[in-house]
């Protein structure tokens, strides 16, 4: 598995909370500060809800590995020590101690997966700057990587030809005290204004292949009031900006030039 410091942090509380003794309960989980502010945002009743879903979804497959680990932390299995909830599973499902061990410690990597995947924060972070000046765009991509954890480059496409010569660096602090950030510049690309309504005059579409799932922000500036741009995205990180005509009377102006900054 990809190295993600953020998840490895939530196995280590997960695996934290199922050594603690007594019930698995609330309370269990609010002594951990790592579930608390990450999973619940500092609220233990929200913290406590997302992993009593998580519980929940898990009954379907009451032998499998993630409901493993629930139960030896103590759900519906009495027990003040993770020793006594390992025997009691042991005895439930017909294995041996060991087994119930290694099922419960798969199923800590899996909740703490499926908790990383619904982090709304804690992600990689792509900006995409995009500003219209005349009938050229200037663009650039900058991302943001938790430091020691496993990056990918991005591949940029323009106009669906990918650009070769782009060369991602992580240097520089980004946002936050642990994230890595490299910024490149997109070669200036031509609007095409011969294009009609609902078609692009330009089009950037970025494909980052990132273990987690990255957030994405853009910011543009259309200097003419005609043009708007939109971003869409795709799943397994892919993003795409298109620029268009506002409008079909727009489309009908295009033999007036685009406005440019010095016209403002």
């Amino acid at each position: 598995m990809a190295d993600d410091p953020t998840r490895d942090h939530l196995v280590a509380a997960l695996r934290h909370l199922r050594r603690a003794p007594g019930e698995f309960s609330k309370e269990r989980v609010s002594t951990d500060g790592v579930l608390r502010e990450w999973i619940g945002e500092g609220d233990v009743d929200q913290a406590w809800n997302v992993i009593t879903r998580l519980v929940e979804q898990s009954r379907g497959d009451r032998e499998g590995d993630t409901f493993a680990f629930f139960i030896t932390c103590g759900w519906e299995t009495p027990g003040d020590t993770l020793d006594a909830r390992l025997k009691q599973y042991a005895q439930k499902f017909h294995v041996d101690e060991r087994t119930a061990l290694r099922r419960s410690d798969r199923g800590a990597i899996k909740v703490a997966q499926l908790l990383r995947d619904a982090l709304l924060h804690d992600r990689p972070l792509a900006q995409l700057f995009v500003f219209q000046d005349g009938a050229t765009v200037n663009s650039w991509l900058t991302v943001h990587v938790e430091e020691d954890s496993e990056w990918r480059r991005p591949h940029v496409y323009v106009n669906n030809e990918q650009l070769e010569q782009l060369h991602f660096e992580l240097k520089g602090r980004g946002l936050g005290g642990t994230y890595l950030k490299s910024s490149v510049q997109i070669p200036e690309t031509r609007l095409d204004a011969t294009v009609g309504y609902l078609e692009p005059l330009a089009s950037i579409r970025i494909i980052w292949a990132m273990p987690i799932w990255p957030a994405w922000d853009l910011t543009s500036h259309m200097i003419d009031n005609r043009l708007y741009s939109r971003l869409a995205l795709e799943k397994d990180g892919v993003a795409e900006i298109k620029i268009y005509w506002l409008d079909e009377e727009a489309v009908r102006s295009r033999d007036r030039p685009l406005m440019t900054n010095r016209q403002r």
